[in-house]
């Protein structure tokens, strides 16, 4: 083989690696804005400033109400009950991230891990997919789903992965794939799961999951449910409720 017919060869090849690059693009562009369409379309999501959740958090050996608050300040904070009574409370607040975790202990500041899953969880809740890249996800698809479902892998710069279930036909993220620890500051253990969103509420006109199922890769057992039994959107145009002001996330005084 000829030098010439070497460096014609390559050049068609890089050609061929650059189409297929566009055309794989083109497709994740298409696949991000019909699942932003899905959700309440792009204008009502940016729109979207704060939200407060009341859930039901059952597991293998427990079950409690939690309240979650988070806003596009950064901030977000999670409450534990048990028959009303706080027993456990997290949040990265204006002076970073820290956690109380009940029974006259002292509040402490979260480990890595654990302000990286409260951070993580914030971007999920408060974004639509393509928002992620502006927080630090790289976002590619992959083949290996199935017939009713294209995959789309979001990546941290440190490593960390999600790959991302999306259903062709209703445009929603159907499961969510990642190794971690279901609860990083009580047991760092990292464990393979998929998140399966069972049901999903609109909201003043926006899409979230209602009914979530964590389930362990290895033994097929759900770890976690969790069901949303009200939400509060905050949209811009609306009167910022007193539980968004920074003060909230700040460590609780005793």
């Amino acid at each position: 083989m000829t030098r010439r017919v070497i460096v014609c060869f390559a050049a068609c090849v890089l050609l061929a690696c650059g189409h297929a690059d566009t055309q794989q693009q083109d497709q994740l562009a298409r696949l991000l804005a019909e699942n932003a369409a899905a959700r309440g379309g792009e204008a009502r999501l940016e729109a979207m400033q704060a939200l407060r959740l009341e859930i039901h958090l059952k597991e293998p050996t427990f079950e409690v109400k939690g309240a979650y608050f988070a806003t596009r300040d950064g901030y977000v904070r999670i409450d534990v009950f048990v028959e009303e009574q706080r027993v456990f409370s997290e949040a990265i607040g204006p002076g970073g991230g820290w956690q109380w975790p009940g029974g006259g202990q002292e509040i402490a500041p979260l480990s890595h891990d654990g302000e990286a899953a409260l951070w993580r969880g914030w971007v999920s809740n408060l974004y639509a997919l393509y928002a992620w890249p502006e927080h630090g996800y790289h976002l590619s698809l992959e083949p290996g789903a199935d017939d009713r479902h294209s995959m789309v892998v979001a990546t941290e710069g440190g490593g960390f992965t999600k790959r991302l279930w999306i259903d062709r036909q209703s445009g929603l993220e159907t499961r969510v794939y990642e190794l971690s620890a279901l609860h990083p500051d009580v047991d760092d253990t990292r464990v393979e799961q998929y998140s399966t969103v069972r049901e999903w509420m609109s909201v003043n006109g926006l899409q979230i999951p209602r009914v979530t199922e964590k389930i362990d890769v290895t033994t097929g057992e759900v770890m976690q449910r969790s069901t949303v039994l009200s939400a509060e959107l905050v949209f811009e145009e609306d009167v910022r409720p007193g539980w968004m002001h920074g003060g909230h996330f700040l460590p609780p005084e005793f």
